[in-house]
């Protein structure tokens, strides 16, 4: 009953942003041995803010031949962004934590890398 509920697709749009992030994260992380670590985490991050980048453009009007929304619609659709990626990267921490422990660093790097965006 509750994954028949309504809700917002923007939480499809934040796992999917999300899935991007662990792509990233474990490439830069079996590259580390071949770059080293600094340059695989910059390679993995600047990948997935292109791949983030791409898909928004492709997923949000502006991206398409519209007119662009106002800016404070626009606004409001980053904040509920952050929210349910937010919502995501807390649930990938429990499932790590539960089911794979040696991963639980995706979502710890995700979260300062999101607290470190906010402050």
């Amino acid at each position: 009953e509750e994954r028949r509920a309504k809700h917002s697709a923007l939480r499809d749009v934040a796992g999917m942003l999300r899935s991007f992030w662990y792509a990233a994260a474990t490439c830069a992380d079996g590259a580390r041995a071949e770059l080293g670590d600094a340059d695989a985490m910059t390679r993995g991050e600047r990948w997935e803010r292109e791949m983030r980048d791409a898909f928004l453009r492709g997923y949000l009007p502006e991206g398409r031949d519209h007119p662009p929304s106002p800016p404070q619609a626009r606004a409001r659709l980053d904040v509920l962004l952050e929210l349910f990626e937010a919502e995501k990267l807390f649930y990938e921490l429990a499932y790590e934590l539960n089911n794979r422990p040696t991963w639980v660093w995706i979502p710890l790097r995700g979260l300062v890398t999101m607290f470190r965006a906010t402050s």
